[in-house]
């Protein structure tokens, strides 16, 4: 593991870890490898980058140790391995395993961050003890919102072969049109540890122009998540909140985020559950 980067403006520094596709990077405020505490991990959502989330970091640094990690193509970590969800995961788990197996660690992800959480929650990877998963895509074809700044983002900026191949794998979409959908509802008999979804409450139909990007969960996700009757499960929802509800302008994320680790990280009785 390296931490070698100089400091930005927002006190964070730049670190990597090694896995057997190459390094992801991430911002810290310390060398994780030199502190106890109990761990946060936040993963951001596609085209976005670990700089979109450390708005987290004075609410929960006091308590915690905090990284935001760049998943691979996206901010510092470089295009390495196949893009698809299941390859991020595995990626991630590797990722976890290597550096973090004697921590006791909180995944914090939106989108598809929120996924790949989901993903290593698995029982499979002993240090996670807890995933909050922000309003994630379990099914992608109807995500109107997303495709179109799929589409205006790569005509405007292009993203690169890396990203557009992650977005056909992950999501179905191209630039001609969905592929197919990709459906992660499997994923949710899989958790093992507590895991707490959260959405908001702008819905995502009626199809309409909107500055805010709205829930990527509706009714039917919902039911879904409810049919898994997996005890490991909670639904919560941010009032006023679209898909960007892991937003720390929201008094109601706050309080999730703060209280979900809080119980998962710092309660004797939650460590010695697993």
């Amino acid at each position: 593991m390296d931490d070698s980067r100089d400091k930005d403006d927002s006190g964070l520094s730049l670190g990597s870890g090694a896995t057997s596709l190459g390094d992801l990077y991430f911002l810290m405020d310390r060398d994780p490898r030199t502190s106890s505490r109990p761990l946060v991990m936040v993963l951001h959502g596609a085209l976005r980058h670990s700089e979109n989330t450390q708005a987290w970091f004075p609410l929960l640094s006091n308590r915690f140790d905090v990284i935001f990690v760049d998943l691979p193509g996206h901010g510092h970590s470089p295009s390495d391995g196949e893009p698809s969800i299941p390859a991020f995961t595995e990626r991630f788990r590797e990722f976890l395993l290597r550096h973090f197996a004697r921590r006791d660690v909180v995944i914090v992800g939106e989108s598809v961050g929120g996924l790949i959480g989901l993903g290593v929650a698995d029982g499979r990877t002993p240090c996670v003890r807890g995933v909050i998963a922000a309003d994630p895509p379990f099914s992608t074809a109807k995500q109107w919102p997303i495709y179109s700044n799929f589409v205006h983002r790569a005509t405007t900026r292009p993203i690169g072969d890396y990203l557009m191949a992650l977005f056909a794998n992950a999501f179905g979409y191209t630039l001609e049109g969905l592929i197919g959908d990709r459906i992660y509802y499997s994923i949710l008999a899989h958790v093992k540890v507590p895991a707490l979804i959260l959405t908001g409450t702008l819905p995502l139909f009626p199809v309409r122009p909107q500055q805010t990007i709205p829930c990527l969960l509706d009714d039917v996700d919902k039911a879904m998540i409810r049919a898994m009757k997996n005890p490991h499960l909670t639904l919560s929802t941010i009032p006023g909140a679209g898909h960007l509800c892991l937003d720390v302008a929201f008094p109601e994320a706050r309080t999730a985020v703060s209280d979900f680790c809080a119980a998962r990280l710092l309660q004797p009785a939650a460590l010695q559950a697993g």
